[in-house]
């Protein structure tokens, strides 16, 4: 099928304003762009300490999601998400469980490794974060159940990362977890690295 353009009376006759933000219709009517996901918040860290979110809203977003670019400051670090139920005071000790599952170009096998009872969601496990520009983490974090506080809030990563295991090495992996010491609805969430600073992009977006 091939697209046509529309005639001028066409345009013309059409209903609805044209703008920027929208588009003309097969109705003939000027509708905007529509999507589930709606951008929240933008965190862009050099040499942060830590990239925190506090723009959510769980009365109007069912979920959310972080896309993220992290590089930390010290080689062999990790990226490590905290999540606050009160404020901005991020729950740490016996809090957190996830399993992560990963694989090397080095290795071309699978690795597992899970934890429970601690004081964090650690993104990847297998070996520590290379800290040179053309290395780190970046991925996508699906957040459930913020707002429910029948549930415990749970999270799921899809992620690709460089490593620091002597030859650089990319590395991909997924990651799960449950906040175990807590069903009280979420009202901030940090990145940070286990170590030092770190440098990246990270956006929020929630789902209607």
């Amino acid at each position: 099928m091939v697209a046509t353009k529309p005639s001028a009376s066409a345009l013309i006759n059409a209903t609805g304003t044209p703008s920027s933000s929208t588009f003309l219709r097969g109705d003939n009517a000027w509708g905007a762009v529509s999507s589930d996901y709606v951008l929240l918040e933008t965190e862009t860290a050099s040499g942060a300490a830590a990239s925190d979110f506090t723009s959510l809203d769980n009365s109007t977003y069912s979920s959310y999601k972080f896309v993220v670019e992290f590089t930390p400051a010290t080689d062999g670090s990790h990226i490590d998400m905290l999540l606050a139920v009160s404020g901005t005071t991020y729950l740490e000790a016996s809090n957190y469980e996830y399993i992560d599952v990963n694989a090397t170009r080095a290795s071309g096998s699978f690795a597992g490794n899970g934890n429970t009872g601690v004081g964090f969601f650690r993104l990847g496990t297998n070996t520590g974060l290379g800290n040179a520009s053309d290395e780190g983490f970046c991925g996508t974090i699906e957040c459930f159940y913020f707002g429910d506080t029948g549930r415990h809030a749970q999270i799921r990563a899809s992620y690709s990362r460089m490593d620091n295991a002597g030859t650089t090495s990319v590395c991909w992996g997924a990651t799960a977890g449950a906040l175990i010491g807590s069903t009280s609805a979420i009202t901030a969430v940090r990145f940070k690295a286990n170590s030092g600073n770190h440098t990246g992009k990270i956006k929020m977006y929630g789902r209607k």
